[in-house]
């Protein structure tokens, strides 16, 4: 049974080693990995934000999260990893 494994992705330095790892190391892992990044959205939301904007903020992380998420995917595909 192969293992299952988590990899935390985000824009950091210290995800794009791991990435960078992974790739070089491809032989040591399984073929598929899950992929995660977090929004915490209840932290965009400040005080000095009026109500109706917290929405359009929380929206925009989401996004740009998605597009993190298919970036890194799309770097492990060309890789052989799904």
């Amino acid at each position: 049974m192969l293992p299952k494994i988590l990899v935390p992705v985000n824009d950091s330095e210290a995800a794009e080693r791991t990435i960078e790892a992974i790739i070089a190391n491809r032989e040591r892992f399984p073929v598929t990995l899950t992929l995660l990044h977090v929004v915490d959205v209840n932290k965009l939301a400040y005080r000095m934000i009026p109500d109706f904007q917290v929405e359009m903020i929380q929206e925009k992380a989401m996004a740009v999260g998605e597009v993190t998420m298919q970036r890194i995917k799309e770097r492990f595909n060309m890789a052989g990893i799904s």
